[in-house]
This record gives C-alpha cells, sequence and structure tokens, in this order.
C-alpha cells in the first residue's frame, strides 16, 4: 500500500469518544461490521480507497476498495429497535423490525446513498403493525441503494430518537420494461415513469378495508379544468371514464379487501370488480393499480380495464374473483405484471371450476405486456382476443410462472404475440394455443412436464389423439430455443416432421424468417414474420430457456414481493396431470387471511399503556414536562385526545365525526416539535362532531397563510385566532354534544382535547 497516512484513533474521535461510540464498516453497501473503540488501534489510509483497521492486540483487517466507508456510531439503547429483515425488490424495499412494548406509532424515513441525500419520510401509511412485528415499503425507488431509519414516536407524536435504528444498505433493482407496452412510451406508463419514480403531478391514493368506501378526491371532469368530487374508490376511478382527468394516479391497495368491504355502488364493472375505464377512446388515463408490500389481495373481486391507455398493474394478490380476475379490454399500453392469481369463483359452465379467465385481453387491445405473473393452478390462464379482432395486436408474456395450470398460456386469435422465457411448471392441457390466423413466437420458454406445449387447432398434435382445444381455423406458431424437460409423453409435432401438420415452425436461429409456404392446414393463414420486423420489435435480451426455472421462481421473479404471504406446495406426482380443482389449496385460499392489523396510529384510539423503559417518550435528559420556550402544561399527555389528517386515509382519530375534504398542498404547519403537511379544509360542508362525557380543554391548529385568519364556529359560536399565531384554545368544554364548522376559509392541521384538572 502506498501513500499511507496513519492517524491515531483517539486524536481523531476524542472529541465524540464514549463507552457507546463504535466504528461502523460498510462493506460495498451490502453488509456491516462493528468495532468497539476499546479494541482498535488506528485507521491507515491508502488509495483507491483502500484501508486498514489496526487492532490492539496486533492483529489488522485490511480492505482493498471493498469498503465503502467508515463512521462513527453510537451504540444503541437495550431498549432500542430490533431490525428483523431489510429486503430490497424491484423498484420498491422494505424493512421489517420487532415492536417495542406499549408503542403504538413509528415513522420510517428511507436514504437514497448514491444521490447522497438525507432520510426523506415514507408516508404513514406505507407504516403498518403485523401484531408481532412491523413494516414499512417504500415504493417509487428508482434503481440504487438504500437504507431505513425506524423511530418510535411517543404520544404527542414525538420522535424517541434514543430508541431509533438504522438498517444495512440494501440494492434495489429496476424493472423489466421489455415488451410491447413500453414500445414508444418512454414518458413510462401509469403514474410511474420508466427510472421507476411517480410522474410529476402524480397523486398517490393508500386503500383499505376500511376507506374503500370513504376515501374523496376531486376529479376533472372537462376540458375547462371544473372538478367534481368523488367519494369511495370506485367512484373516484369512474371519475376517468370522461378522458379529461390525465393526472397520474398511483392508486395503493394495503392488506386483504373483500368484496363485502365495498358499497354495492362502488365495484361498478360487469364482472363485479373495480373499473377503470374511458368513454375518450384510448386517451391516457396514466393509472397504477398496485398492491403495497407482500400481501395486498383482491378477494372476491377483480379488476376491468377498459377504453383507455397508459394502465398498468403491479404487485396484487386476486383470490375467489367473479368472471375474469384481470379483464382488458379495447385498450392501449398496458402492462401487467407481478400478481398473484388464485382460483376464482366457480362460473357456470363445466370447464369454469376454477374460475373464468384469469388474465384475459379482448376487443382489439394493443401493446400489452403481461410479466412476471404467478398463475396458481389456473383454469383458463390467459385468453389473447376475441372473435371480433379486426387487425393485428402487438402482445407480449414473458417470464410468468405457469404454476401446474391447465390451459390458455394464452390462446391467441389474430393477434401477434411474443411468448418468451416462461416457465410452464407441469402444465396439464397445453400451453400456447394460435387460432383465427395469428402468429405467436414462442421462444425460450421452459416447458416441464406439459405434454402438448404449442397447438394449432386443427392440425399437428390437435388432429390427434382426445379431440381438438379449438374448432377455430389455425394460426401460425415459430418455436426456437424452447426446452421440454421432464415429458415422458411429449406430444411435440415441428415442421421438419410433417410440412402440413405441424405444430409449430422449428426455427433454428432467432431472427429466422417463417416462409410463406408454411400455412395453416385450416385456413392458408401464413406466419407474418412480426419478429424480424426492427422497425416493430422492442429491444429484449432474452435468457436462455435453462435459466427460466431459477429466475422466474427467483427473489425477483413471478408473483408479488418475495413471493408473496401465500405459501403453497404442489405435488409433481399427482398435480402435473391432474386440471382438477385442489381441494386442499382451495380450502387454503377460502380461510386465508393476512396477519395485518393495521396502519400503526390508526388501529385503536385507546391509551397504549406503559412506555418501556418506564418512560420512552423521554429522551435522557430531558424534562417530559417542558419544551424549552413553551409554557408548562402545553404538550399533550396521558388522556388526550389528538387528531390529524390524511387525504388517503383521512382523520387519524374515530373519535371525531368529520365530514369534509382533506388536502396535502396547503403548506406545512410544525406544532410541539412535530411538523404536519395534510389538513382538513374549514369550508361550507366542512363538520367535526364530538361528544365529551367529562370537561376537556379543545386546541385547534390552523395555518399556514399568512392571509387566512384562523377561525371556526363551535356550537354556532365564532371563534379567532386572537394571538396571531393560528393556534385557537377553548380552555374548558362541558360534558355534551359539540360541532366545529366553517366561519371563514382556513386548513385546519392539528385538534387535540386535554382533561381538565
Amino acid at each position: 500500500m502506498k501513500n499511507i497516512l496513519v492517524f491515531a484513533l483517539l486524536i481523531f474521535i476524542l472529541p465524540e469518544l464514549n463507552a457507546k461510540t463504535k466504528l461502523r464498516v460498510d462493506l460495498n453497501k451490502e453488509s456491516v461490521e462493528q468495532f468497539s473503540l476499546e479494541e482498535v488501534e488506528s485507521i491507515a489510509f491508502g488509495d483507491n480507497n483502500h484501508f486498514s483497521i489496526h487492532f490492539k492486540q496486533g492483529d489488522s483487517l485490511y480492505y482493498p476498495g471493498t469498503a465503502a466507508g467508515i463512521q462513527f456510531v453510537q451504540e444503541a439503547d437495550s431498549n432500542a429497535i430490533h431490525i428483523l429483515q431489510t429486503e430490497a425488490w424491484l423498484e420498491a424495499a422494505s424493512v421489517s423490525w420487532e415492536l417495542l412494548d406499549s408503542v403504538h406509532s413509528y415513522r420510517v424515513y428511507c436514504q437514497a446513498l448514491e444521490e447522497e441525500a438525507g432520510y426523506l419520510p415514507l408516508d404513514a401509511e406505507l407504516i403498518r403493525n403485523y401484531g408481532s412485528y412491523g413494516r414499512a415499503d417504500a415504493l417509487g425507488l428508482k434503481a440504487g441503494t438504500y437504507r431505513f431509519k425506524i423511530i418510535p414516536l411517543d404520544r404527542e407524536g414525538k420522535e424517541m430518537t434514543a430508541y431509533a435504528a438504522e438498517s444495512g444498505p440494501t440494492e434495489v433493482s429496476a424493472h423489466d420494461r421489455s415488451g410491447f407496452a413500453h414500445l414508444g412510451k418512454d414518458e413510462g406508463i401509469g403514474a410511474y415513469k420508466n427510472d421507476g419514480s411517480l410522474k410529476d403531478g402524480a397523486v398517490v391514493f393508500y386503500v383499505t378495508k376500511d376507506n374503500c368506501n370513504t376515501i374523496t378526491h376531486n376529479v376533472i371532469v372537462d376540458s375547462k379544468g371544473k372538478t367534481e368530487l368523488r367519494t369511495g374508490i370506485g367512484k373516484i376511478l369512474q371519475g376517468k371514464q370522461k378522458g379529461q382527468d390525465a393526472t397520474p394516479w398511483a392508486v395503493r391497495f394495503i392488506g386483504t379487501i373483500r368484496s363485502e368491504d365495498f358499497d354495492d355502488d362502488q365495484l361498478l364493472s360487469d364482472q363485479d370488480g373495480l373499473q377503470l375505464k374511458s368513454d375518450a377512446g384510448t386517451a391516457a388515463l396514466n393509472v397504477t393499480l398496485e398492491g403495497v408490500g407482500n400481501d395486498a389481495t383482491a378477494y372476491g373481486w377483480g379488476l376491468t380495464l377498459y377504453r383507455g391507455s397508459s394502465m398498468e398493474v403491479r404487485n396484487l394478490g386476486l383470490m375467489n374473483f367473479e368472471e375474469d380476475g384481470i379483464s382488458i379490454k379495447s385498450s392501449q399500453h398496458v402492462w401487467v405484471h407481478h400478481c398473484d392469481i388464485f382460483y376464482g369463483s366457480p362460473g357456470s359452465d363445466s370447464d369454469q371450476n376454477k374460475g373464468d379467465g384469469s388474465l384475459d385481453l379482448k376487443d382489439n387491445c394493443q401493446y400489452a405486456t403481461f410479466s412476471y405473473n404467478h398463475f396458481w393452478d389456473a383454469g383458463k390462464a390467459s385468453l389473447c382476443g376475441m372473435t371480433n379482432e379486426s387487425g393485428e395486436n402487438w402482445i407480449s408474456y414473458h417470464h410468468n410462472w405457469f404454476d401446474h395450470s391447465d390451459s390458455r398460456h394464452p390462446r391467441v386469435r389474430v393477434m401477434s404475440v411474443h411468448v418468451y422465457n416462461n416457465y410452464y411448471d407441469g402444465v396439464a392441457k397445453y400451453g400456447v394455443g394460435a387460432t383465427m390466423g395469428s402468429s405467436v413466437f414462442v421462444e425460450a420458454n421452459y416447458f416441464r412436464n406439459t405434454k402438448r406445449p404449442m397447438m394449432i387447432s386443427l392440425q399437428g398434435t390437435d388432429a390427434t389423439g382426445d379431440g381438438t382445444f379449438s374448432g377455430e381455423n389455425g394460426g401460425m406458431i415459430k418455436s426456437f430455443g424452447n426446452v421440454f424437460a421432464e415429458t415422458p409423453n411429449l406430444q411435440y409435432i415441428p415442421h421438419t416432421e410433417s410440412a402440413t401438420s405441424f405444430d409449430a415452425y422449428h426455427a433454428s436461429a432467432r431472427e429466422e424468417s417463417v416462409p410463406t409456404s408454411y400455412k395453416s392446414l385450416v385456413g392458408s393463414h401464413t406466419y407474418n414474420n412480426f419478429d424480424t420486423n426492427t422497425a416493430l420489435m422492442y429491444a429484449y435480451n432474452p435468457h436462455t430457456a435453462e435459466e427460466v426455472p431459477e429466475i422466474v421462481c427467483g427473489p425477483l421473479g413471478a408473483g408479488r414481493i418475495g413471493g408473496g404471504d401465500f405459501g403453497w406446495s404442489f405435488n409433481n406426482t399427482t398435480d402435473d396431470a391432474s386440471y382438477a380443482v385442489d381441494a386442499a389449496l382451495k380450502a387454503a385460499i377460502a380461510s386465508y387471511s393476512s396477519s395485518l392489523l393495521g396502519i400503526f396510529g390508526q388501529e385503536s384510539s385507546e391509551d397504549p399503556g406503559e412506555d418501556p423503559s418506564e418512560d420512552p417518550g423521554e429522551d435522557p435528559g430531558e424534562d417530559p414536562g417542558e419544551e424549552p420556550g413553551e409554557e408548562p402544561g402545553e404538550n399533550p399527555g396521558e388522556g388526550d385526545i389528538i387528531c390529524t389528517f390524511s387525504s388517503s386515509a383521512g382523520a387519524s382519530n374515530d373519535f371525531f365525526t368529520i365530514t369534509g375534504n382533506y388536502s396535502g398542498s396547503k403548506g406545512t404547519v410544525s406544532y410541539l416539535g412535530v411538523t404536519y403537511t395534510e389538513c382538513l379544509k374549514m369550508e361550507s360542508s366542512t363538520s367535526i362532531q364530538f361528544v365529551l362525557s367529562s370537561s376537556m380543554k379543545l386546541t385547534l391548529v390552523f395555518g399556514p397563510k399568512e392571509d387566512e385568519v384562523a377561525s371556526m364556529q363551535l356550537n354556532g359560536i365564532d371563534y379567532t385566532d386572537e394571538d396571531s399565531d393560528k393556534i385557537i384554545v377553548v380552555d374548558n368544554l362541558e360534558a355534551g354534544s359539540y360541532e366545529i364548522t366553517k366561519k371563514d376559509v382556513c386548513n385546519l392541521f392539528y385538534i387535540a382535547l386535554s382533561p381538565v384538572e
């Protein structure tokens, strides 16, 4: 090592030295090593980030460019948060931790290390309680390295920094945006840019079983910008129908939401599900429907995407849906990925015991990609085209896991479809089916124990054996680079065995064109060679078929983040060839329930009881009764009733019955050491009702605009901020019923009721 500089460690860190100071080393942002200063004598630095640590006992550790940096940190208190796991995913990451006794809320921050930015707080709705642990998910992350900080909150909502914990770095990857959906969409699909971050001006909705009917939003409904207040997520999505509101929306579902949780007027589609529709043709709707974490589940309902463009569904589980799980009609630039699709409700036909379709595409859809989805024993996985398609429609299926499903992977009419890098894992009936003049390029897929991997209607394998999968005219399939494994009864007829009645043209190279002399036996359709048209095809880098199972079943593979929270193992010996309903799997789906209790701070308004270490709300050395610069008694304490606001989740405390509109764009207000960013707008329609059983003091915090006077009416009596500090205090409210309404237009950020001693 040359140009070494050696520093005595005590000179280097003497101003901060104490018994709890540790030397921390980040190893390429992948793991962390930590040493006691009592063991370390010196640190030597060299070129190219090389350095070594020398210990008092004579040993040394040398880091030849493998360490990202060093820092000095304080050893955590024995009551500090213990982090259980940090998980990096695709443009998202999560952290989970053990709960501290009697702490009812937490704040979580995320930091992007490459950007050298500070910690940014996660939305409160992303921080959730699972009973034995807490979990927070950061969404909309660009590829890069991130770390989390978790801080418990005291009863006032003040951060208890002495009990905080910081995670090690974790590496977030980018989504695979290969496929026709993104062709020509440099601005991204749905609510997200192609770098993974939210589009400018995007609105985020957090939808739970508790607020799915009450969440509100003003939707733009005409070309002049007129807005209309919509209530309930179904009605809000319906507001996009006029095609006037192109604002990007990220609709984030939390936990399990069952069909019975919705009011009748929220599930608007003809399939008893949520519907996203445009009456303006292929207007860009810019909507992403996504799950938060590994357990977001639509139970008993599905999704319909109809006559729109720029729509995305990601990271969502669908169980026991009526009709189709996801139905897409007359739409463009649609991307469905990383979903877990389970059994639907049985239909009226004998072939619908597992539901109708899992993921169906109909009515002249164009430019769609279905990728990294996990189909769990689907009966009919994916229909791609009806009989009314009028022209070429370009669709991609890649990296999906057809897990012991039966048929339609996909079943294609008319369209030009690229099927590559999918894992066919014990498919009972058939893999890809082509009819009605469709052209399907089946490339580098892994077919494990799939008896009929490819079929063209009324010819080849379909013309032999126990009947046809379709009586329609044939399509054409080009096959290249596929693997057929564990298939003792394989039925596959390449064109080299029969030039007239084959299952696929078996190409010797990816770029090979299929000669027009090869035609479907019924209908005389030729392959259109769309995949060799460089002006049409997208850029992609397929894996070899041999790599597919490991990738698709891996941690960044098919299904929800981390593989989702539903575990199941099929028995290949019996399940590979069976297309009956798996009774045990069906029972497990019927009894499924997430362990989610709720969003921290919103599960209950009850007093959480005693704090850890007798009083964790106090950092060491602080006076718990006073804040600097404040009068004694100003801080909320035991028995206080606190309410804050969120434009997505509403009021934080159901002690108050509130009617009104929320906003996150009215500025910020700091009160008692906490900054609030969302408010309740004091308008003519606003009403805050509550009932007191004993005398209490009322505190209202307004702001921050200077030209607005903090004011309200309490049971019809006018109150105005007299000190110009945007705070109104009513000292002694006796037991009884109260209602707060508007006096002047202003914005309310905080409510507190405190016992009167």
